[in-house]
């Protein structure tokens, strides 16, 4: 049955892969053409998007809220962690005591990060629907991996979950897991080309 199972979620990888490939040409044929005289490095700008660009203490918003910051950063991890997991379930069970620790860590943050949308009049404000559903859905992929790394509910129940996430991961707010990646290529080569490295 695992293997059945493993074989729809790759399947499913798939299908959120071709999103991804029809996003980037929709992307890269809407650009128009760049015609300032470059006085930096495209590459060097993405390059420093993605590590200096991405420090704390030069994000505004990371700087004001750190708590916040670092249970983002738990939050995704642990996403990541469980999405790894249903890919290579062996793991689940090599190191099943820090991959728990990992998991429940990001599940804690991910309930933070929603109840503070919940009580915090000013992100309860901007906030809609698809913000608690994306939450919410992606806490119950990260419980229902770890019940099953800790033996407490069948392989069956983390992958049908994940199957949803997946499967609602185009139309929803959880496409920013492309985007993010998109927007900050685009912002450090555009940034660089200009010899601004943020």
């Amino acid at each position: 049955m695992l293997a059945t199972l493993r074989l729809a979620y790759f399947g499913l990888l798939i299908y959120c892969l071709v999103f991804f490939v029809a996003w980037t040409a929709a992307l890269l044929s809407n650009r128009r053409k760049d015609h300032s005289v470059p006085k930096g490095s495209g590459l060097l700008g993405m390059l420093s998007a993605f590590t200096r660009g991405m420090l704390p203490w030069r994000k505004e918003s990371a700087r004001l809220h750190p708590l916040s910051y670092v249970a983002g950063i738990l939050y995704h991890m642990a996403t990541f962690t469980s999405l790894a997991i249903l890919g290579f379930p062996r793991f689940l069970y090599a190191g099943s005591g820090l991959i728990s620790v990992l998991l429940l860590a990001g599940l804690a943050s991910g309930f933070y990060l929603l109840f503070k949308r919940v009580f915090d009049r000013r992100y309860r404000l901007m906030s809609q629907f698809d913000d608690y559903f994306s939450n919410l859905l992606v806490d119950a992929m990260q419980l229902s991996v770890v019940l099953s790394v800790l033996g407490a509910v069948p392989v069956l129940v983390p992958y049908g979950v994940a199957y949803l996430v997946l499967l609602y991961l185009p139309f929803g707010k959880l496409k920013h897991c492309y985007f993010f990646f998109a927007s900050r290529l685009l912002l450090g080569r555009s940034y660089g080309r200009r010899g601004v490295y943020i």
